[in-house]
C-alpha cells in the first residue's frame, strides 16, 4: 500500500471530514447503508468501525475528488473496505477469546440493557448489511455474495432466539429484517439468485410496529418485497406467460393488480419517497421486460404501453434526483434496463420500417417515443456521478450504448446536448391551462423542428398531415414561453380521455 494512501486512511481528520460529507449527503448515503442511522454516523466515533470505514469508503467512491486523481481514490477507497474487513473478521474469529467481554454481553441481555452491549456486537448485522453493498461498490461481486449470505444467516438466528423465547427482538433487529427482506427479494429478482430468507416473514414477527413516521419507508419496502416475491415464485415456476396466446397469464395481472392497488394506497409521489417511487417502477420494468421477445414484439399491445410509461417514470425520477445535486449510483442498472427496453421496443418498428411490413401509425407510434427515450437516458446516464467518477463500469456501457446508436442510426440531438438541458417533461407553457392530449401529440414528434421522413411521408394521408402540421404548431407556441414543469401528466401515452391539468411556474 503506498504510504500516502496508508497516511489517509489512519487520518483522524480525514475520516472526520468523510463523516461529515456522509451526513450532509445523507439522502444518498443512507439509503446504501440502510437501516443505519445518520445519529449513528453523527456520533461515529463510538459507533462500530466496520461501519465507519464502509461509510468512508462509500462517500469517497460516490462523491470523488477529481482533483486527488482517481487512482488515489479508488486505492483509499479499496483499503478502507478491507480495513473494515479485517475488523469484522476480529469480531468473529476472537469472540471465543473475549469471555469477559461476552459476560458482560449475556448481563446485559439478561436485564434487557441493550445499550451496554459493546457497539459492534449491537451492529454485528448491519455491519454485514455495509460490507454487502460496499464490496459490490467495488466490484468485489463474489464477497459480496458472502457478506449477503452472513447477513442472512445472522438475521434468521437472531430472530429465531427471539421468537423461542431466548431473548426479545429489540427494534435494530426488526429494521434489519425489513431491509433485507428486501433487498434480498430484489437480488434475486434482477440476479435470478436464490432468496436467502423465507418468502413469508416468520408469523410472530410484527412488521406493523415500524408503521411510524421514523420507520414507514422500511415499512414499505417491506411490503413491496412480498409483491417482488410473488413475481419470483410465478417466474420459477414459469407462469407468468401463457406460452399457447403469448400474452401474460392472470397470475401476472392478479398479482401487478394488487401491487397497483396497494401503491396507489401509499398515496407515494416522486416528490414525497423517491427511492421508494423508483424501486417501485425497477420492479415493474424487470418483470415488463419478460415478455418483451427479442425478435417481434408482444401481441398484448398494452405490455409495450406498460413498459414505455415505466422507462418515462423511472427517467423522470432519475432526472429529479440530478435536479437535486443527488448521487444516482445506487440505480446505475436501471440506466441500461431503461435503454434496453425502450432499444429492444425500437428495434421491433425500426425493422418493420425497413422493411416496409405491418408499418403503420401505430407502430410508428411506439417507435417514436422508444427513440425519443434512448438519447434521454443516455444523458441522464452520463450526467450521473457513476458515469464521471467510473462506478460499476459505467463508462464502458456508455460506449457500448454509443456504438449501438450508430448501428441503430440513433443521434442525440443537440437540444438535449446542452449543460443545463432537463429532458424529460419541461414543457413550456405560461401558467395557463394546457390540454394534455394536445401536449401528448405534440410530444409525439422527436424535436419541433423535425422535419416528415420520406418513408412515413409516402403514407401520409391529408388528415394526417394537417395533425402533423397542427402539432408542429402547438410544439412551436409552447417553444416560446419561460420553462415550468407540468406537475401532474396522468399518462404520455393514455390518449382515451381528455383531461385539462394546471401547470405552474417550476
Amino acid at each position: 500500500m503506498p504510504k500516502r494512501v496508508q497516511d489517509t486512511v489512519e487520518s483522524t481528520q480525514f475520516l472526520e471530514l468523510l463523516m461529515g460529507k456522509a451526513q450532509t449527503h445523507w439522502c444518498c448515503v443512507g439509503f446504501k447503508v440502510a437501516p443505519i442511522t445518520s445519529e449513528v454516523i453523527k456520533y461515529w466515533r463510538r459507533a462500530p468501525i466496520t461501519v465507519v470505514y464502509c461509510v468512508a469508503s462509500i462517500v469517497l467512491v460516490t462523491f470523488m475528488d477529481h482533483q486527488a486523481g482517481q487512482s488515489f481514490v479508488k486505492q483509499t477507497a479499496m483499503e478502507f473496505y478491507q480495513q473494515a474487513r479485517r475488523s469484522m473478521d476480529n469480531l468473529i474469529f476472537e469472540d471465543d477469546d473475549d469471555d469477559d467481554d461476552d459476560d458482560d454481553d449475556q448481563d446485559a441481555l439478561a436485564v434487557g440493557n441493550f445499550d451496554a452491549l459493546s457497539p459492534a456486537k449491537r451492529m454485528t448485522i448491519q455491519s454485514y448489511f455495509c460490507l454487502s453493498y460496499t464490496s459490490n461498490l467495488l466490484r468485489l461481486y463474489e464477497q459480496q455474495r458472502s457478506w449477503g449470505g452472513l447477513a442472512s444467516i445472522a438475521l434468521q438466528l437472531r430472530t429465531k432466539d427471539a421468537l423461542s423465547g431466548c431473548r426479545p427482538l429489540d427494534l435494530p433487529v426488526l429494521r434489519c429484517w425489513a431491509r433485507w427482506y428486501y433487498v434480498d427479494a430484489w437480488m434475486s429478482l434482477t440476479l435470478h439468485r436464490d432468496c436467502l430468507l423465507p418468502d413469508m416473514p416468520p408469523a410472530d414477527l410484527n412488521l406493523a410496529v415500524l408503521q411510524d413516521a421514523d420507520h414507514i419507508s422500511l415499512y414499505r419496502f417491506a411490503n413491496m418485497a412480498t409483491f417482488m416475491r410473488r413475481y419470483i415464485s410465478a417466474m420459477r415456476g414459469d407462469q407468468l406467460l401463457n406460452h399457447e396466446s403469448a400474452k401474460p397469464t392472470a397470475i401476472y395481472y392478479s398479482i401487478t393488480r394488487d401491487l397497483d392497488e396497494w401503491y396507489e394506497k401509499t398515496g407515494n409521489t416522486s416528490d414525497k419517497d423517491n427511492h421508494l417511487h423508483l424501486c417501485y417502477h425497477a420492479m415493474r420494468l424487470v418483470v415488463l421486460y419478460q415478455f418483451l421477445p427479442p425478435e417481434h414484439p408482444p401481441k398484448d399491445e398494452m405490455i409495450l404501453q406498460d413498459a414505455l410509461q415505466t422507462n418515462l417514470s423511472l427517467l423522470d425520477a432519475l432526472q429529479s434526483l440530478s435536479s437535486k445535486g443527488c448521487d444516482q449510483s445506487t440505480y446505475h442498472h436501471m440506466f441500461f434496463a431503461i435503454h434496453n427496453t425502450a432499444s429492444r421496443i425500437y428495434t421491433y418498428f425500426h425493422k418493420m420500417r425497413t422493411n416496409n411490413s405491418y408499418y403503420n401509425a401505430n407502430t410508428s407510434k411506439w417507435r417514436r417515443i422508444s427513440k425519443d427515450q434512448l438519447p434521454m437516458n443516455f444523458v441522464l446516464l452520463k450526467r450521473s456521478q457513476a458515469y464521471v467518477n467510473d462506478v460499476f463500469k459505467m463508462r464502458f456501457y456508455a460506449e457500448n450504448i454509443e456504438r449501438q446508436f450508430e448501428q441503430l442510426g440513433i443521434k442525440v440531438p443537440p437540444r438535449l446536448q446542452q449543460p443545463d438541458a432537463i429532458p424529460i417533461f419541461q414543457l413550456i407553457t405560461c401558467g395557463d391551462t394546457v390540454d394534455a392530449s394536445d401536449i401528448v401529440d405534440a410530444m409525439d414528434t422527436v424535436d419541433a423542428s423535425d422535419t416528415v421522413d420520406s418513408n412515413d411521408a409516402e403514407e401520409e394521408t391529408a388528415p394526417v398531415a394537417k395533425k402533423r402540421k397542427k402539432r408542429k404548431g402547438i410544439m412551436d407556441k409552447l417553444m416560446q414561453l419561460p420553462e415550468v414543469r407540468i406537475y401532474r401528466l396522468k399518462s404520455t401515452l393514455k390518449r382515451k380521455h381528455k383531461k385539462t391539468y394546471k401547470v405552474s411556474k417550476h
